[in-house]
């Protein structure tokens, strides 16, 4: 199955149960809604979220960062020279690039802060440069001062800066130095108006000194946001959109596969320790400046995912106290969000599915209260009969049955 921008659709499915309860999406399915959504969110120009407080990267545009693999470290994490904030690029329709820093052929993709759900991690953006700024040299964040210039670098603010104009003015001054060059500070703590010191970086690409950076000269820049870095995690909570690889040369345009391996490493990588699937996108980024970049989701570039032994097989849950029509009276039940990995797990992960459940909630007051020691059966009947149900319904008020029983019972014996 591949699928490119809109040529597919992705339809809500209801599950068994209860006409409320959606059914589990698909690999596919998300493979598909990312690269068309991705695309939007491209193609999305606003000058603001809907207030000048409110600046336009929370709602349009892409975050990207190009990473190397590595057996040692999480791409999701910050590393060393990354501490106090991350660099990323950032791709619109107005703002454009042929090539990723260090010509990174993979990496990946943020979501935009108002697609971020409320229980992930919600990113802070500092300061955005029109061109790489090199900002692992830099103090505040990478959003300051260059350790290796005589001069002392500010925010374009702190310097009087507050125009696309201006912005160039000073870079011509200072020979277009990467290191020399300000970059627009946009916490809201500083920036109160921080939609139209934004909208400054957007308009600097329209520039033919910015434009001979991004595309003129083979390897010279992309442009560079940063972002404060979040807490080292199993990234599960990491708002992660998809992993890309570049298919295409950025000098010669002609296709290449070096990404690809490495993004699948990376996918398995964060299904293994977040339980979380990650879609794998391809990327064919502009090579002229009136060009647009490709997305394409493609099955065959996913990872054997199926191969992958989960470490996190619940994603979240809740106690909920409601009527059971079986004993005629209100019981516990823990409504169980698993992982993509803890749905799809095989049958020798059982045991670690239900040790998680266990673990986290078995030494809730609303379990002990009346445990008959079903709760593995009932697990189990669950992952056979019902696997794609978007929640699993767990009560340890129901009897250890035979499996037979339980599937007869339609995993609710009593």
């Amino acid at each position: 199955m591949k699928c490119l921008l809109s040529t597919c659709i992705v339809s809500a499915v209801l599950g068994f149960g209860s006409p409320a309860i959606a059914q589990y999406v698909t690999h596919d399915q998300t493979g598909a809604a990312t690269v068309f959504d991705m695309w939007k969110r491209y193609a999305n120009t606003v000058a603001d979220c809907g207030t000048p407080r409110r600046p336009a990267f929370l709602c349009s545009g892409l975050f990207l960062r190009g990473t190397v693999y590595s057996d040692t470290y999480r791409f999701w994490n910050y590393g060393p020279s990354s501490v106090e904030a991350t660099a990323f690029s950032w791709l619109r329709k107005d703002a454009k690039f042929r090539q990723f820093a260090s010509d990174h052929r993979h990496g990946y993709v943020m979501r935009a802060m108002f697609d971020v759900p409320t229980d992930y991690i919600q990113l802070e953006v500092l300061c955005a440069f029109p061109v790489d700024a090199g900002s692992h040299v830099r103090t505040e964040a990478g959003c300051g001062d260059a350790s290796n210039t005589v001069e002392i670098e500010r925010s374009c603010q702190a310097e009087g800066i507050t125009t696309a104009d201006a912005w160039l003015e000073d870079y011509r001054v200072n020979r277009k130095s990467h290191h020399r060059q300000c970059g627009f500070d946009v916490r809201p703590a500083f920036e109160p108006a921080g939609a139209a010191a934004f909208m400054q970086f957007v308009y600097a690409h329209n520039f033919a000194d910015v434009l001979d950076e991004h595309f003129a000269v083979a390897g010279a820049s992309n442009n560079e946001v940063r972002i404060k870095s979040w807490p080292h995690s199993d990234g599960s909570r990491v708002p992660i959109w998809a992993i890309f690889w570049v298919n295409k040369d950025p000098v010669t345009g002609a296709p290449s596969m070096l990404g690809k391996d490495a993004a699948q490493k990376d996918q398995m990588a964060i299904y293994q320790d977040s339980g979380n699937f990650i879609p794998i996108v391809q990327i064919a980024l502009p090579m002229k400046p009136d060009q647009d970049p490709a997305f394409l989701y493609a099955a065959e570039d996913q990872a054997p995912l199926n191969t992958v032994l989960c470490r996190r097989f619940v994603d979240k849950a809740q106690w909920v106290n409601r009527y059971d029509p079986g004993v005629q009276a209100n019981r516990w039940t823990l409504q169980v969000t698993p992982t993509d990995c803890g749905r799809l797990s095989q049958v020798n992960q059982l045991d670690s599915f239900y040790a998680e459940v266990v673990a986290k909630y078995g030494g809730d007051s609303q379990w002990l209260v009346e445990n008959k020691g079903g709760v593995r059966r009932q697990l189990a009947c669950l992952l056979d009969q019902y696997r794609n149900n978007t929640t699993y319904n767990i009560e340890p008020f129901r009897p250890n049955v035979s499996h037979a029983e339980a599937v007869a019972a339609q995993c609710n014996p009593i």
